[in-house]
């Protein structure tokens, strides 16, 4: 059982579908900046280009490294004048290079990004993190300050990948360093580091076979932003 409250049919009976970022909710350009890792897709309104699209205020930034997803977002970006979003093909990591069925591909951290575009952390911005197995390198010394980042973020959607995601059709996931087997060591970090900050919510979770195993979606709200929830979504959705 989760340490936290589990929502995924909350925001099935809300919005009639699986949802777990619930980036797509909130009000026009009530973010500052939005930072994709694991840009991939678009088509839903929580991906990349849509965002961009219905906020023009707000800046959004991408990053994948599966190059033809890359590409589709690059072409979204130029066929639909999208002026505040960028991609990156770089992966997400400590700095280090990475393996990609590509070759060799730099990595960023969420403080590089920070540092590289001037953002500020003072502002409301939110982070998406789906990226295969990847987002393990937040629970390294290297990445320590990206963690501390983190904590002044508005909202944030991360997937984590348990072991039994490796597969040999993944080629990201099979590139991975040693996953855990069980959620409770990943559940332990996050109230570590946010439970004081945020609200977290379980939004995702693997299902019965044939569906992929292994996959678990968390929303981390900051508590600056639960205070407005009665004037945002998130009322509506907790009692639904």
């Amino acid at each position: 059982m989760s340490l936290f409250e589990d929502i995924e049919k909350k925001i099935y009976k809300y919005a009639g579908r699986i949802e777990e970022y619930l980036l797509n909710r909130y009000p026009k350009d009530y973010f500052s900046f939005y930072i994709d890792i694991g840009s991939r897709g678009n088509f839903n309104p929580w991906h990349l280009n849509y965002l961009a699209k219905d906020n023009p205020k707000a800046k959004y930034y991408g990053f994948e490294p599966d190059l033809p997803y890359y590409q589709e977002l690059v072409d979204c970006k130029k066929s639909e004048n999208l002026d505040n979003m960028s991609m990156s093909k770089k992966g997400f990591g400590t700095g280090a290079p990475i393996k990609t069925p590509y070759g060799e591909q730099e990595t960023v951290t969420i403080t590089k990004i920070i540092e590289e575009n001037k953002l500020s952390v003072n502002d409301r911005w939110a982070l998406k993190i789906d990226c295969e197995g990847g987002e393990y390198c937040l629970m390294k010394e290297e990445c320590k300050p990206c963690v501390e980042l983190m904590k002044t973020c508005s909202h944030i959607a991360i997937e984590f990948h348990l072991e039994t995601c490796r597969t040999s059709n993944n080629f990201w996931t099979t590139n991975q360093n040693r996953m855990p087997t069980d959620i409770s060591y990943v559940e332990k970090w996050l109230e570590d580091n946010f439970s004081d900050s945020h609200k977290i919510y379980l939004t995702d979770q693997s299902r019965p076979p044939p569906e992929t195993q292994g996959l678990y979606t968390y929303v981390i709200v900051k508590n600056e932003v639960m205070e407005q929830r009665d004037s945002l979504f998130w009322s509506e959705l907790l009692l639904s």
